[in-house]
């Protein structure tokens, strides 16, 4: 019983009490002042503070007009106070995203400028490492070349006969330089008295000749230093010399052939010019008593009237 009496007290005061009503609208509407001033952090204040100010209002039925008049002033102004609070937060996002969005583009033109460095370095690279390259190049071709002049290379020269105007026996021999590198070459020559054996490996010569030639120029040549020769030739008409070109390289061995022809009248010569193969062996390689050779040039029977350079 006493319970209900306190409670129908507490009633009668919340109802009934002027001065509860204006307490009410003291406190909720300095804090409606308060925070019109001093606006939240967030629009969910405002809208907690005007469903309070709304809960408050809806449990109080019997109200006098000045006093529901100073409630609708309360809830109009935390309306106006959540309105406010949700346009500075939209205005504040908008700023963050901006200054999100300048800082995201001042980092995308680091990274481009730090991209377009990076090209150009590369680039600046690469032309340098091309320029070394081309330059080691160039400086290798140059070696290379100066190599080859001071061995050889693979220049390798020739002997060929030359008929001597007026004599149908008599020769001018002719040496020729069918390389690019000089050639200091020393000559010798046998004559091949007979041959026996498989493939004529057994040999006996005789008249052996040795001439110094001296330096010839590449695709160059020069008649020898003996101005006259005169081919020996055997009982069958023909004649057979076995010569050695030495050079600064490995040089060369040539096979000269004479023959009178069937109707007489100047001689015909046939030539082979080999070197030993030292590498990895080529298509056309041969062995002959033992020895791998490559045929450097082959001159078929040929009248020794040809005049001028055989190449």
């Amino acid at each position: 019983m006493r319970i209900n009496r306190v409670i129908a007290r507490i009633e009668l005061f919340w109802d009934k009490n002027p001065y509860c009503g204006l307490a009410l609208i003291l406190v909720v509407g300095a804090v409606a002042v308060y925070t019109g001033f001093r606006p939240t952090t967030s629009p969910g204040i405002s809208i907690g503070l005007l469903a309070f100010a709304a809960g408050v209002m809806s449990v109080r039925p019997k109200m006098h007009f000045p006093e529901k008049s100073a409630w609708i002033i309360i809830l109009v102004a935390f309306t106006y106070q959540e309105v406010r609070d949700i346009r500075r937060t939209d205005a504040d996002n908008v700023a963050t995203r901006n200054s999100q969005n300048a800082a995201f583009g001042v980092i995308v033109d680091d990274l481009k400028t730090s991209i377009q460095n990076s090209k150009d370095q590369y680039s600046a690279t690469v032309k340098h490492v091309d320029g070394v390259a081309l330059t080691t190049q160039k400086v290798a071709d140059l070696a290379r070349t100066n190599l080859e002049a001071l061995t050889g290379g693979n220049s390798y020269a020739f002997v060929y006969p030359t008929a001597i105007l007026g004599s149908d026996r008599e020769q001018m021999l002719k040496i020729h330089n069918a390389g690019n590198q000089s050639l200091n070459i020393t000559m010798t020559m046998v004559l091949v008295v007979q041959e026996s054996g498989p493939e004529g490996c057994d040999v006996s010569t005789t008249n052996r000749t040795v001439i110094p030639i001296g330096p010839v120029a590449p695709h160059d040549g020069r008649t020898l230093p003996n101005p006259v020769f005169e081919p020996v030739l055997r009982f069958d008409g023909t004649a057979i010399y076995q010569i050695w070109l030495n050079a600064q390289n490995a040089g060369v061995s040539e096979r000269l052939q004479f023959r009178r022809p069937s109707n007489g009248g100047d001689l015909d010569f046939k030539l082979d010019v080999v070197r030993p193969v030292t590498g990895k062996r080529q298509r056309g390689d041969v062995k002959i008593c033992g020895t791998w050779i490559r045929y450097l040039k082959r001159v078929d029977w040929t009248s020794t009237k040809m005049q001028g350079t055989l190449k």
